[in-house]
This record gives C-alpha cells, structure tokens and sequence, in this order.
C-alpha cells in the first residue's frame, strides 16, 4: 500500500520553473494525505494506517542530501532516521519497509542511475547493521573499565577487578541503560562486599 500511495503527494507540491519539475516535500505532504484517506476509505485500524502513512513519509529520507547522501550522513544522522522509522523492530518494520521501497523505487532505464540508486540504499543499509552490532556491544559493556575498577578501588590486577566488572554490567543490565553515577555504585558495592567477606 505505501509503494502505490508513496507518491500520492506529488500533484499537491509539483512546480515548474522553465526548466526543472520539482516535488519539494512530497513525502511529508503524501503521509498526512494518507492520514487523511485510509481512514476514509473505511480502514478501521490506526496501526496499519500510522505505518503506511509513514513509511511514505520516510520514502525519500534516504536520498534528502543528493546522490551519495547515505555514504556522507553521520553516524547520529543514520540513528536519527532509524529512531524516526520506529527503531529496528525486526522483520516488516517500517525501517525495513522504507529501505525495500527505496531499493524499488528507481524508475530509470538508464543501468547505471539504477546502480547507484541500490547502491545508496545498500550503503545506508549496511551502515544500520553496524550501528546497531555496535551500539549492542556498547551495551553489553560495564560503564567503567578495568583500569578505572583498579584506579578508583586501589586493587591490582585479578579476580576483584572482573567480579566488579561483572557487578556492574549487571547494574546496568538492571538499570535498562548506563548508571547516573557508576563511580558511586561502585564504591558503595564494594563497600558492601567488604563487609560481607
């Protein structure tokens, strides 16, 4: 359904200056449209309607800055556009619904234009899967490291330093995220693990 409505915008914000056709913001105008007309015409259901809607809205995210744009955007701007696509829910997410439309949504019999269209998309693509391995492993670390376990509790080297370690990862596992202070939560873990022992 979003690959028939992608475009729906297109009639309200065409404009010609002598030369060039522009469709400045069709997406944006496209995804209120859809808002608008599958409750019309009789689709009773909110979350269907909000994922078409948006993933015509997002349909031209990909190529905002110009051919090559996916390769150039920062790595907060690659996580920006897959929060905006409702994160990486799995299979069928709207990021995986805008990335397959993007890869369809190339038009030209020209081989080379169709190249570098799946090539962008590829790009983008390729760097979700490494921020998101990455931002994994980031979560699957402790908040200080081993030195720092070492510096700010006075041991050396050992079996202390990775129970620490593992203490809190655990924390932070428990907390949903990165501890407010982990210094803190560490000293007072110690603490209590001294006197217990």
């Amino acid at each position: 359904m979003a690959a028939l409505l992608h475009d729906i915008g297109k009639p309200d914000t065409g404009r010609f200056d002598g030369t060039d056709v522009t469709f400045r913001h069709h997406e944006q105008v496209g995804e209120q449209i859809v808002r608008d007309l599958l409750p019309a015409m009789g689709c009773t259901d909110p979350v269907l309607t909000d994922r078409v809607a948006r993933t015509v809205g997002l349909s031209g995210r990909y190529k905002a800055d110009g051919p090559g744009a996916a390769e150039v955007w920062s790595d907060s701007a690659v996580r920006r556009f897959v929060r905006d696509c409702g994160g990486l829910e799995g299979q069928g997410s709207v990021l995986d619904l805008v990335l397959d439309l993007a890869f369809a949504d190339c038009t030209s019999r020209h081989p080379h234009k169709v190249w570098a269209n799946e090539s962008q998309v590829q790009s983008l693509t390729d760097r979700i899967g490494l921020l998101a391995d990455g931002d994994a492993r980031a979560a699957e670390r402790a908040d200080l490291d081993g030195q720092a376990v070492m510096d700010l509790l006075g041991i050396g080297p050992g079996p202390q330093v990775g129970r620490a370690l593992a203490a809190l990862l655990a924390a932070k596992r428990a907390n949903g995220g990165p501890l407010p202070d982990p210094e803190a939560w560490l000293t007072g873990w110690w603490a209590d693990t001294a006197a217990a022992a």
